[in-house]
């Protein structure tokens, strides 16, 4: 299958255009990422305890630093339950230091657990009048047959940190403007090796391995010359494609 050169040239374009959205956005998806860290972390510490009832309960202990002039919670913050506005923005504020405790590497060592996206069905091979091909289904795609599967799992942070950046900078990149990108890559600047040439060039008339060579000539000149190649990822014309022949 001569064609399958140019599908695998746009594959190339598409993993290159991807790393570099992946880089435009790396700021933001590494923030976010360790925000969902500094989250997972937080909620895995255990709850503070209080030996018996809070003193805050007790109307005679209120009293007593009532008349002393006293506040019991200037004394006891811990011991009375913030409002609400307050509990969020303390656990704001413990955040943001968990978020910089983590980029420092204070807690590589340390596990958490975490969801990650794992496609149900990564590719699946689809015969075409031109011959086999691996069709792999983007998973990111909406409409896909095959949606992402949700899987939990118990890593250190250091590895979780580098799955969290690859998922939220995935999220932020725009896969059907990626993959347009790609194909008018590939139409306008790619470039296509054919080495041994002379291992197609057969005489006319010929018969055995003479008649494959000169079916493998048929297909090949088209794309050379230019034609459109159906892909995954959309139709590519090759009209501008160089290709450099050898042999």
């Amino acid at each position: 299958d001569v064609e399958s050169m140019v599908r695998d040239l746009v594959g190339a374009a598409v993993r290159q255009i991807e790393r570099e959205k992946i880089d435009s956005v790396r700021p933001q998806a590494e923030m976010q990422a360790l925000y969902r860290l500094a989250e997972l972390l937080d909620d895995e510490r255990p709850p503070r305890r209080r030996r018996g009832p809070p003193m805050s309960d007790n109307p005679i202990v209120r009293q007593a630093f009532e008349i002393f002039g006293q506040k019991f919670e200037d004394a006891y913050p811990e011991d009375v339950e913030p409002e609400d506005d307050d509990a969020e923005r303390r656990r704001r504020q413990r955040r943001r230091r968990l978020m910089k405790r983590i980029a420092a590497g204070h807690f590589d060592d340390a596990e958490v657990e975490i969801e990650t996206e794992e496609a149900a069905n990564p590719f699946v091979q689809v015969f075409t009048p031109q011959g086999m091909e691996e069709m792999g289904l983007d998973s990111g795609n909406i409409g896909s047959p095959f949606p992402p599967r949700r899987t939990t799992r118990r890593v250190k942070v250091s590895e979780a940190r580098g799955m969290l950046f690859e998922e939220e900078a995935r999220k932020m990149v725009d896969r059907a403007g990626l993959h347009r990108d790609a194909v008018e890559r590939t139409e306008q600047t790619g470039i296509i090796f054919i080495d041994e040439l002379d291992k197609v060039a057969g005489k006319s008339g010929g018969s055995g391995p003479d008649v494959s060579r000169e079916g493998v000539q048929r297909d090949l000149l088209p794309i050379i010359e230019g034609s459109t190649v159906a892909t995954k990822f959309g139709p590519v014309k090759t009209d501008y494609i160089l290709f450099v022949a050898a042999g």
